[in-house]
């Protein structure tokens, strides 16, 4: 099975996957975050920053679009192409209510119609099997699903990655693997799989249900236990070992920020969130550091509370 780091919007950027390949390794192929489509002939390479090849020296890096314009779509591709890329995945997926309203990510899924005329636009600008497409079960309705894998057929996709939850879902209640073992076999690309990944067992169990998938993204199972993709190996580490891996990823990251001229408050701001989501349990952090973490306000006091975490 291979593994591949999962888009989280505002977590899994380029300072995240620079940090976590040179601390913590286990995983050489990521898809970054989407970029949005915009409208003229031409796309600026600020908007690109998150895929800038500088940024990107130490993990392999397919870009993400979302956006319903087929009409954007030509600048966008050529624009990553002056960047060195040659693939790119179709965000269909995103669940954030704010995108759906706009007919973009998971709020695309019911108008199928509408995704056919896009892959229409993209598959005749390009070469075979440039374009992927992350997508979920449907936005509202299973049953979605159905005339949307019709239309995905009819094009040279390089693969589908699905999530098994409906957009509306977010990320709460099960994925349904029973309905994914009834749609595989009307798909017609390889399948990626993509849904709460946390433990080798999770990995394990879906491995031994659908032996046919042979990749699966990993994201919110990163975040939590980002030594997660080397306990897929068969590595194993001590509460000491994680606890100082933890450090120096989240050292890492905190350098990042900085080399990117993020403002001390802002970096505070997303650190707090990194350290929230790591599993208290695996990483030994006990509910009183967090809450203390929570009300810091300078990178002095942050310092001294996580130089506090790796002397326990």
């Amino acid at each position: 099975m291979e593994y591949l780091l999962a888009p989280l919007d505002g977590l899994t950027d380029w300072r995240y996957r620079q940090a976590y390949a040179e601390t913590i390794g286990g995983l050489s192929r990521a898809i970054a975050p989407f970029v949005t489509l915009v409208a003229g002939r031409v796309v600026k390479r600020s908007h690109l920053r998150d895929l800038w090849p500088e940024n990107n020296t130490a993990m392999q890096v397919e870009p993400q679009i979302l956006g319903n314009e087929e009409a954007y779509f030509p600048a966008m591709a050529t624009a990553l192409q002056h960047l060195g890329y040659h693939t790119l995945n179709w965000n269909l997926g995103c669940p954030i209510r704010s995108v759906a309203a706009k007919r973009r990510g998971s709020g695309l899924l019911p108008h199928a119609e509408q995704i056919d005329r896009f892959l229409d636009k993209a598959c005749a600008a390009q070469a075979d099997s440039f374009l992927s497409v992350k997508i979920r079960l449907g936005y509202r309705d299973k049953d979605e699903i159905w005339p949307l894998l019709a239309v995905l057929n009819r094009y040279p996709l390089r693969y589908v990655a699905i999530h098994p939850r409906t957009g509306v879902q977010g990320y709460g209640g099960e994925p349904d693997l029973d309905f994914l073992e009834r749609i595989l076999p009307q798909v017609q690309h390889r399948v990626y799989y993509s849904g709460n990944i946390f433990t080798v067992s999770d990995a394990e169990r879906l491995q031994q249900r659908f032996p046919s998938i042979d990749t699966c993204l990993l994201g919110r199972g990163v975040l939590s236990d980002p030594l997660l993709p080397l306990r897929l190996r068969g590595e194993g580490f001590s509460a000491e070992e994680a606890r100082f891996k933890s450090i120096a990823l989240m050292q890492a990251l905190y350098e990042n920020h900085e080399k990117d001229g993020i403002r001390p408050v802002s970096i505070l701001k997303r650190m707090k969130g990194y350290w929230a989501r790591l599993n208290h349990q695996l990483y030994g952090l006990n509910d009183e550091w967090i809450i203390r973490l929570k009300k810091i306000n300078t990178e002095q006091e942050y310092v001294a509370l996580v130089k506090e975490y790796g002397n326990v």
